[in-house]
Protein backbone atom coordinates (compact mmCIF):
# COMPACT_ATOMS: atom_id res chain seq x y z
CA UNK A 1 0.00 0.00 0.00
CA UNK A 2 1.48 3.44 -1.06
CA UNK A 3 1.91 6.00 1.75
CA UNK A 4 -0.81 8.21 -0.19
CA UNK A 5 -3.41 5.47 0.03
CA UNK A 6 -2.69 4.51 3.93
CA UNK A 7 -2.88 7.98 5.30
CA UNK A 8 -5.88 9.03 3.38
CA UNK A 9 -7.87 5.96 4.26
CA UNK A 10 -7.41 6.82 8.03
CA UNK A 11 -8.17 10.46 7.07
CA UNK A 12 -11.36 9.21 5.36
CA UNK A 13 -12.06 6.33 7.35
CA UNK A 14 -12.58 5.11 11.16
CA UNK A 15 -10.71 7.81 13.59
CA UNK A 16 -10.44 10.89 10.96
CA UNK A 17 -14.05 9.78 9.72
CA UNK A 18 -16.06 8.11 12.05
CA UNK A 19 -15.86 11.28 14.56
CA UNK A 20 -12.55 12.06 12.58
CA UNK A 21 -12.19 13.59 16.01
CA UNK A 22 -12.42 17.02 17.44
CA UNK A 23 -9.00 18.44 18.45
CA UNK A 24 -9.55 20.54 21.19
CA UNK A 25 -9.09 24.40 21.27
CA UNK A 26 -11.16 25.63 23.92
CA UNK A 27 -12.39 29.69 23.78
CA UNK A 28 -11.97 31.50 27.03
CA UNK A 29 -13.73 34.54 26.32
CA UNK A 30 -16.15 36.28 23.71
CA UNK A 31 -13.12 38.29 22.64
CA UNK A 32 -11.53 35.39 21.47
CA UNK A 33 -13.96 34.50 18.51
CA UNK A 34 -13.85 38.25 17.48
CA UNK A 35 -10.48 38.62 17.94
CA UNK A 36 -8.81 35.62 15.98
CA UNK A 37 -11.18 35.47 12.21
CA UNK A 38 -8.06 33.17 10.78
CA UNK A 39 -5.60 30.92 12.13
CA UNK A 40 -3.14 28.41 10.07
CA UNK A 41 -0.52 25.87 11.63
CA UNK A 42 1.94 23.48 11.12
CA UNK A 43 1.22 19.27 11.18
CA UNK A 44 3.15 16.52 11.45
CA UNK A 45 1.53 13.24 11.75
CA UNK A 46 3.37 9.91 12.68
CA UNK A 47 1.47 6.55 12.20
CA UNK A 48 2.16 3.11 13.48
CA UNK A 49 0.84 0.04 12.35
CA UNK A 50 1.79 -3.58 11.31
CA UNK A 51 5.09 -2.60 12.04
CA UNK A 52 4.98 0.36 9.92
CA UNK A 53 5.80 3.90 10.07
CA UNK A 54 4.26 6.30 7.99
CA UNK A 55 5.21 10.31 8.35
CA UNK A 56 3.42 13.05 6.86
CA UNK A 57 3.36 16.66 7.23
CA UNK A 58 1.48 19.55 5.77
CA UNK A 59 -0.60 23.09 7.47
CA UNK A 60 -3.65 23.64 8.50
CA UNK A 61 -6.00 26.71 7.35
CA UNK A 62 -9.40 28.43 8.59
CA UNK A 63 -10.97 31.33 7.86
CA UNK A 64 -14.34 32.00 10.13
CA UNK A 65 -15.96 33.92 7.53
CA UNK A 66 -15.94 30.82 4.56
CA UNK A 67 -16.54 28.25 7.43
CA UNK A 68 -14.11 25.92 5.39
CA UNK A 69 -11.29 24.44 7.02
CA UNK A 70 -8.15 23.26 4.39
CA UNK A 71 -5.59 20.52 4.88
CA UNK A 72 -2.91 20.66 2.69
CA UNK A 73 -0.32 17.55 2.86
CA UNK A 74 3.00 18.38 1.49
CA UNK A 75 5.22 14.72 2.40
CA UNK A 76 4.54 12.01 0.94
CA UNK A 77 2.26 13.09 -1.34
CA UNK A 78 0.63 16.78 -2.08
CA UNK A 79 -2.92 16.52 -1.72
CA UNK A 80 -5.35 19.30 -0.24
CA UNK A 81 -8.50 18.53 1.45
CA UNK A 82 -11.12 20.95 2.08
CA UNK A 83 -14.02 20.09 5.03
CA UNK A 84 -16.74 22.17 4.48
CA UNK A 85 -19.13 23.24 7.01
CA UNK A 86 -22.11 20.94 5.74
CA UNK A 87 -19.77 17.35 6.66
CA UNK A 88 -18.52 17.53 3.38
CA UNK A 89 -14.94 16.38 2.30
CA UNK A 90 -13.71 17.46 -1.00
CA UNK A 91 -10.17 15.62 -1.73
CA UNK A 92 -7.60 17.58 -4.30
CA UNK A 93 -4.96 15.16 -5.15
CA UNK A 94 -2.23 17.94 -6.72
CA UNK A 95 0.19 14.64 -8.85
CA UNK A 96 -2.73 13.56 -10.56
CA UNK A 97 -4.84 16.43 -10.98
CA UNK A 98 -8.00 14.98 -9.35
CA UNK A 99 -11.12 14.99 -7.23
CA UNK A 100 -12.82 13.47 -5.28
CA UNK A 101 -15.70 14.17 -2.87
CA UNK A 102 -17.41 12.45 0.21
CA UNK A 103 -19.89 13.08 2.74
CA UNK A 104 -19.60 12.49 6.42
CA UNK A 105 -22.49 13.50 8.41
CA UNK A 106 -22.29 13.60 12.04
CA UNK A 107 -18.84 13.35 12.07
CA UNK A 108 -16.37 15.82 13.45
CA UNK A 109 -12.76 16.07 11.57
CA UNK A 110 -9.56 15.61 13.56
CA UNK A 111 -9.26 18.77 11.51
CA UNK A 112 -11.79 20.88 12.56
CA UNK A 113 -10.22 21.64 15.92
CA UNK A 114 -9.44 24.99 15.14
CA UNK A 115 -12.90 25.80 13.15
CA UNK A 116 -14.37 24.77 16.71
CA UNK A 117 -12.52 27.09 18.61
CA UNK A 118 -12.94 30.10 16.93
CA UNK A 119 -16.55 29.28 16.34
CA UNK A 120 -17.04 28.25 20.43
CA UNK A 121 -18.28 24.91 20.20
CA UNK A 122 -15.63 23.01 21.78
CA UNK A 123 -17.05 22.81 25.46
CA UNK A 124 -18.53 19.21 24.05
CA UNK A 125 -15.76 18.87 21.58
CA UNK A 126 -18.59 19.73 18.82
CA UNK A 127 -20.09 16.54 19.41
CA UNK A 128 -23.90 18.01 20.42
CA UNK A 129 -22.99 20.24 16.65
CA UNK A 130 -22.29 16.31 15.24
CA UNK A 131 -25.60 14.86 16.57
CA UNK A 132 -24.13 13.30 19.82
CA UNK A 133 -26.67 13.15 23.11
CA UNK A 134 -25.51 13.77 26.22
CA UNK A 135 -26.89 10.61 28.39
CA UNK A 136 -24.44 11.16 31.54
CA UNK A 137 -21.80 13.52 33.48
CA UNK A 138 -19.88 13.11 36.51
CA UNK A 139 -17.03 14.64 38.38
CA UNK A 140 -13.74 12.28 39.42
CA UNK A 141 -10.67 14.27 41.49
CA UNK A 142 -11.57 17.39 39.76
CA UNK A 143 -11.98 15.54 35.70
CA UNK A 144 -15.00 16.03 34.33
CA UNK A 145 -16.09 13.22 32.48
CA UNK A 146 -19.32 12.84 30.48
CA UNK A 147 -20.94 9.87 27.63
CA UNK A 148 -22.33 10.73 24.86
CA UNK A 149 -24.76 8.58 22.51
CA UNK A 150 -24.10 8.68 18.76
CA UNK A 151 -26.77 10.13 16.24
CA UNK A 152 -28.49 7.52 14.63
CA UNK A 153 -26.81 7.43 10.82
CA UNK A 154 -23.71 6.63 13.64
CA UNK A 155 -25.48 4.58 16.07
CA UNK A 156 -24.97 0.90 14.22
CA UNK A 157 -21.10 1.50 14.20
CA UNK A 158 -21.09 2.95 17.82
CA UNK A 159 -22.46 3.22 21.30
CA UNK A 160 -20.79 5.58 23.18
CA UNK A 161 -18.18 8.24 23.37
CA UNK A 162 -16.64 9.38 26.66
CA UNK A 163 -15.21 12.99 27.33
CA UNK A 164 -12.80 13.96 29.72
CA UNK A 165 -12.16 17.72 30.61
CA UNK A 166 -9.57 18.96 33.61
CA UNK A 167 -9.91 22.97 34.12
CA UNK A 168 -11.75 23.46 31.33
CA UNK A 169 -9.15 21.66 28.53
CA UNK A 170 -10.18 18.08 27.03
CA UNK A 171 -7.63 15.75 27.88
CA UNK A 172 -9.36 12.29 26.76
CA UNK A 173 -11.97 11.06 24.58
CA UNK A 174 -12.66 7.80 24.05
CA UNK A 175 -15.25 5.89 20.95
CA UNK A 176 -16.36 2.14 21.84
CA UNK A 177 -18.54 -0.45 19.55
CA UNK A 178 -22.41 -1.44 19.68
CA UNK A 179 -20.12 -4.50 21.54
CA UNK A 180 -18.53 -2.21 24.13
CA UNK A 181 -15.05 -2.76 22.43
CA UNK A 182 -13.31 0.37 22.41
CA UNK A 183 -12.68 1.32 18.76
CA UNK A 184 -10.62 4.39 19.80
CA UNK A 185 -8.66 6.01 22.69
CA UNK A 186 -7.06 9.90 22.20
CA UNK A 187 -5.03 11.54 24.71
CA UNK A 188 -4.59 15.48 24.11
CA UNK A 189 -1.68 17.42 26.10
CA UNK A 190 0.86 19.73 25.65
CA UNK A 191 -1.55 22.62 25.50
CA UNK A 192 -0.61 26.30 24.30
CA UNK A 193 -2.67 29.52 24.77
CA UNK A 194 -3.01 31.29 21.73
CA UNK A 195 -4.52 34.94 22.23
CA UNK A 196 -6.87 33.02 24.96
CA UNK A 197 -7.30 30.09 22.83
CA UNK A 198 -6.01 26.72 24.65
CA UNK A 199 -4.63 24.27 21.95
CA UNK A 200 -3.23 20.87 22.35
CA UNK A 201 0.01 20.73 20.40
CA UNK A 202 0.38 16.78 20.56
CA UNK A 203 -2.57 14.63 20.33
CA UNK A 204 -1.92 10.86 20.36
CA UNK A 205 -4.87 8.41 19.00
CA UNK A 206 -5.09 4.52 19.12
CA UNK A 207 -7.12 3.22 17.17
CA UNK A 208 -8.15 -0.40 17.85
CA UNK A 209 -9.19 -2.97 14.72
CA UNK A 210 -10.99 -6.25 15.65
CA UNK A 211 -11.24 -9.61 13.55
CA UNK A 212 -14.01 -11.10 16.02
CA UNK A 213 -11.41 -10.57 18.62
CA UNK A 214 -8.73 -8.00 19.51
CA UNK A 215 -6.41 -7.95 16.47
CA UNK A 216 -4.07 -5.06 16.04
CA UNK A 217 -3.94 -1.31 16.68
CA UNK A 218 -2.36 1.77 15.07
CA UNK A 219 -1.13 4.47 16.94
CA UNK A 220 -1.00 8.10 15.73
CA UNK A 221 0.48 10.89 16.65
CA UNK A 222 -0.06 14.82 15.88
CA UNK A 223 2.20 17.21 16.35
CA UNK A 224 0.98 20.71 15.88
CA UNK A 225 2.96 24.40 15.35
CA UNK A 226 4.14 27.42 14.25
CA UNK A 227 0.59 28.83 14.53
CA UNK A 228 -0.59 32.13 13.16
CA UNK A 229 -3.35 34.20 12.97
CA UNK A 230 -5.43 36.65 11.27
CA UNK A 231 -3.73 38.82 8.90
CA UNK A 232 -0.27 36.20 9.23
CA UNK A 233 -2.51 33.70 7.60
CA UNK A 234 -1.46 32.73 3.63
CA UNK A 235 -5.11 33.70 2.06
CA UNK A 236 -4.13 31.73 -0.66
CA UNK A 237 -5.12 28.42 1.50
CA UNK A 238 -8.06 30.10 3.44
CA UNK A 239 -9.77 30.84 -0.37
CA UNK A 240 -8.73 27.77 -1.79
CA UNK A 241 -11.03 25.91 -4.92
CA UNK A 242 -11.22 23.30 -6.42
Amino acid sequence: MNYFVFIYSMLLMKKFSILILVLLLVPTSSYVATSVSKISCSMQVISVANKKKVVTSGSIFYDKTTKNMISRIQNPTEVVQIFEDDGTTITYIVSSNTVSSKEVKGNISVNNVIRFAIDGNLEDMGLRKGGFTLKSSKTENGILIRNFSPPSSLSSRMSNIELAVSAGKPIYLSLQAKDKKYLSKTFYTDYINIFGLNVPQKITDISYVYNGKFKDSTITKTTFSQFKTNESVDNFFTNFKV
